[in-house]
């Protein structure tokens, strides 16, 4: 799976780094998702994994769509909602 790669190497610019840490979370995203699937009980017969699968590609992109701005989000009276996706990246310890 392509990336964002190695940390040290992205560019300074503020929108790039934005980009690449969203780029990042998705493939988080994704992989925590990929082990989750793993958990279907064996039992499970092909329809249902791929329903699950479906449901699951759907509610990442919905997601990853929330924090890109795409819908128009509002709350209850009108207020218009951004959601941000905040990241820190720090050395390991």
């Amino acid at each position: 799976m392509g990336g964002p790669g190695p940390y040290r190497q992205w560019p300074a610019g503020h929108h790039t780094r934005w980009a690449r840490t969203a780029n990042l979370f998705g493939q988080h995203l994704m992989r925590e998702w990929r082990s989750a699937l793993n958990q279907l009980p064996a039992s499970a017969s092909d329809e249902a994994k791929t329903l699950v699968e479906q449901a699951g590609i759907g509610l990442l992109h919905g997601l990853m769509a929330i924090f890109d701005g795409v819908p128009s989000l509002e709350t209850e009276d009108g207020y218009r909602v951004e959601y941000v996706l905040s990241a820190r990246i720090q050395e390991r310890q």
